[in-house]
């Protein structure tokens, strides 16, 4: 019983940084301290738990991908 009861305690305080992970993940995304991350995706807020830095990086889909290409492309023709 004494286990059960010390289960449930580490569950209480697991369970709400697990859902909002969760929140993130399922929307492509990894929760980081967006102030150390480049995002290409972008960041959402409320998605992940802890202060406000701490953020929902989202991933590069189709479109930010050709976005990069393109960008990467006109740096490399403004060096040379």
């Amino acid at each position: 019983m004494k286990n059960l009861a010390a289960a449930t305690v580490l569950l209480a305080f697991l369970a709400p940084s697990a859902l909002a992970q969760g929140a993130c993940e399922a929307q492509g995304g990894t929760c980081v301290d967006w102030r150390y991350y480049i995002c290409h995706g972008g960041v959402e807020q409320g998605l992940c738990d802890g202060d406000s830095n701490n953020r929902c990086c989202m991933e590069c889909d189709a479109e930010c991908k050709d976005t990069e290409r393109e960008s990467s492309l006109l740096n490399i023709h403004e060096v040379v």
